[in-house]
């Protein structure tokens, strides 16, 4: 994915945050919009599908 394309996704997916917690009228954003531009780039590179199964499917543990 291009550059820009990564942006926009993260800026949306940042607003989405952002009307969630204040829908929900609270909570802690800060490392929810700092992890979303990381996130994004890593799960643009691998892909992920969980209609993939069998010993092709490739998984990842974040922690």
């Amino acid at each position: 994915m291009e550059k820009t394309t990564l942006n926009a996704k993260a800026r949306e997916i940042r607003r989405k945050i952002l009307k969630m917690i204040t829908r929900a009228q609270g909570g802690h954003i800060g490392a929810s919009l700092s992890e979303t531009g990381i996130l994004t780039a890593f799960f643009s590179v691998h892909c992920v599908s969980p209609r993939k199964t069998g010993p092709t499917r490739t998984g990842t543990v974040l922690y």
